[in-house]
């Protein structure tokens, strides 16, 4: 009988301790279930590259502190904005009758050719025509921000060995890689986008960012340019580097011959050539057919005459045109266009200073160039 009684203790012993570990079990288990989800949702939310704050906000009653502060919903679209862009469309479908261009089908062949400045981003459904010196860099930027792939936009200052054209290439797509049937679907389905800018105020800016400071910092233009001014403007055979490289405030490189050299960025030697504006718009009207990325027209870029885009924007009015874009596409309002420091009166009066000393024989060869590209927003070309 006594036998019997401890065997049945040690049963009911065996049995309470089975039921505590599978309490224990069952509600890590639980736990760890909860977590697991909770972190899929974070890493969802980051994966947006929505600033943390709101990410707790959300979390918490489902709200966010920028809409609160911004005291707008994000589908509220200013309606003058929307005519003002209706406006805008007019002028690019007019410039486009008035210029006679010709129709265009979408080949393969033609997105293959065309395709190449046109940014694609699935996320929010947006394709963006880049327009060198037209606020491009900041929209890769935001492109890349809302694809998820970054998480600080410093990545356009070259931070961390970054720059914002490498880090497109690597995380987004083109149009002119995709097949046709694709190509055409997104065209249909993404939100389209092209800027433009006052053609004298961008070529302006070419000039002083690519050819006026050094020349030499921007290998790929000053190879093109310098040689042709040297050798016809002024009759003498060029003295150029065949390799170049950047480091610590320095800048170095080899000759032709094997010399080498190495002088401070801000100190250029009495070798390196000093392009005049008048001898880069020159070159421009000269080499039409020849146009850098930088100053090519918009027009050859974009193509607004063979894809119709549902937002032209304007460099002048480049933040507001971009935060109504991001509210068309409903994106999260934590997602603001980057600051740019942009004065039109500064930029009005570069115009004038740098104009005024251009001949008129030059001005004339570089209107027709871009005659199409001012028609679209009703610039005009008179200094």
């Amino acid at each position: 009988m006594k036998w019997v009684c401890r065997t049945m203790l040690g049963f009911l012993l065996v049995a309470f301790c089975i039921f505590v570990i599978s309490l224990h079990v069952g509600g890590r288990s639980t736990r760890d279930t909860i977590h697991l989800k909770l972190d899929e949702k974070v890493d969802q939310l980051e994966a947006t590259t929505i600033p943390i704050q709101d990410i707790m906000a959300m979390m918490g009653n489902g709200h966010s502190e920028n809409d609160q502060e911004s005291g707008l919903d994000d589908d509220v679209i200013p309606k003058e904005w929307l005519k003002e862009i209706q406006r805008r469309k007019k002028l690019v479908s007019e410039a486009c009758q008035k210029y006679k261009t010709e129709k265009t089908s979408l080949t393969k062949a033609w997105i293959k050719e065309n395709g190449s400045h046109l940014i694609v981003e699935d996320q929010y459904k947006i394709i963006y025509c880049r327009v060198p010196k037209s606020g491009n860099t900041n929209w890769k930027r935001l492109l890349l921000a809302l694809s998820g792939f970054i998480n600080d936009t410093s990545v356009a200052h070259r931070k961390n060995g970054l720059s914002p054209s490498g880090v497109v290439k690597e995380y987004l797509h083109t149009l002119d890689t995709l097949s046709l049937l694709k190509a055409k679907q997104k065209l249909r389905s993404h939100l389209k986008v092209m800027y433009l800018r006052h053609p004298l105020e961008r070529l302006l800016s070419a000039y002083r960012n690519k050819l006026e400071r050094n020349p030499l910092m921007h290998a790929d233009i000053s190879s093109q340019v310098v040689p042709y001014v040297m050798k016809h403007y002024r009759g003498v055979e060029p003295i150029l580097p065949v390799s170049v490289s950047q480091g610590r405030g320095q800048i170095s490189g080899v000759f032709s011959s094997g010399e080498e050299f190495s002088f401070p960025k801000d100190e250029l030697p009495s070798w390196v050539p000093k392009i005049t504006f008048e001898e880069f718009l020159r070159y421009v009207g000269d080499n039409p057919n020849f146009l850098n990325g930088h100053w090519a027209p918009p027009n050859d870029l974009c193509h607004p005459c063979v894809i119709q885009y549902d937002v032209i924007g304007y460099f002048g009015t480049i933040s507001e045109d971009a935060n109504n874009i991001l509210k068309l596409v409903h994106a999260y309002p934590a997602f603001k266009f980057p600051n740019m420091f942009f004065n039109p009166e500064t930029t009005s009066n570069l115009v004038n200073r740098y104009y005024s000393s251009v001949s008129k024989s030059t001005l004339q060869k570089i209107r027709p160039i871009y005659a199409l590209d001012a028609a679209m927003s009703a610039s005009k070309l008179r200094i």
